[in-house]
């Protein structure tokens, strides 16, 4: 039987295939932007590599030439300025700061969906029959741990889900044992130059359970090293946050570690904007809140 306040309804598709940031829905980010996570996964032919490469330029713009590249396409719902505004605005404050921002973590994980769908396409199939299983593992009840019949509210709310993935990303890389205090800064939500966070209401009352169910599938995958699982929680905490932008401990549990643990980084002819050194420099801007 399931919890009182556990939604029952199916989960938005919409949701799955994402092509907004901020995505609002009563999954609470668990479902969020899975379709795509998954296909990354199980990618099994160049052919199905190319029409997943189409489906995530669609979603995400495409890869710029730099951050005053204002004439390639870019992530629908971000405020893209003028040609004008470009080439004159300052990358460190206001406008300028948030649109070079953003792009770098939009295109950090779109190269990042596509280094593992090439390392799909790569693998044998019952490697990626396995990473598929691992990633219905982690989703499939987690929309039903983590969803509740009632819409987020507000930036934070969305972010319950990628900020428990976040604690069991530190938790992977660390042998420090975190007290409640030190865990709650796993569910910052703020953008680098915000001086005060928020958290998401909801997490409390699921944390304990979405932790426990992710360390299950992990202990139940640990012994299948072709599957990948850190690489994949890592994608997954990317894929599944609303909005990485917002989400510090996201990009320094799973954005950076992904990149520092890639083969090469950027992913050959993807971005020239995510690079290792830009995500350090967002970290460096959140640091200087005390939100990192």
């Amino acid at each position: 039987m399931k919890p009182v306040g556990i939604a029952s309804a199916p989960h938005n598709a919409g949701c799955e295939r994402a092509a907004l940031p901020d995505c609002v829905c009563r999954c609470h980010g668990a479902g969020h932007q899975i379709d795509l996570l998954r296909r990354a996964a199980t990618c099994d032919s160049r052919e199905n590599l190319e029409e997943l490469q189409r489906d995530l330029e669609r979603v995400y713009g495409g890869f710029h030439t730099g951050p005053r590249d204002v004439a390639t396409p870019t992530r629908r719902g971000r405020r893209l300025p003028s040609a004008q505004i470009a080439e004159e605005m300052s990358l460190d404050i206001r406008g300028g700061a948030t649109w070079y921002e953003t792009l770098i973590l939009d295109e950090a994980l779109h190269a990042a969906m596509i280094d593992v769908a090439r390392s799909s396409v790569a693998a044998g199939p019952e490697a990626r029959r396995l990473r598929g299983a691992f990633i219905d593992a982690m989703t499939s009840e987690a929309v039903a741990i983590i969803s509740i019949d009632q819409v987020p509210v507000g930036k934070a709310a969305p972010h319950v889900w990628c900020s428990i993935i976040s604690e069991i990303a530190h938790a992977q890389s660390s042998d420090d044992q975190d007290d409640e205090a030190d865990a709650a800064r796993f569910s910052w939500i703020c953008y680098p130059r915000q001086s005060r966070a928020s958290i998401p209401v909801a997490l409390a009352g699921v944390r304990d359970a979405g932790l426990d169910h992710v360390r299950r599938v992990l202990e139940s995958f640990a012994e299948r090293s072709e599957v990948e699982t850190t690489a994949l929680v890592h994608l997954t905490g990317m894929a599944t946050c609303a909005n990485l932008w917002r989400h510090p401990s996201v990009v320094k549990e799973c954005v950076i570690p992904f990149a520092s643990s890639a083969a090469a980084w950027p992913p050959h002819e993807t971005s020239v904007v995510a690079t290792r050194l830009a995500i350090d420099a967002l970290g460096r801007r959140w640091n200087r809140k005390q939100h990192w």
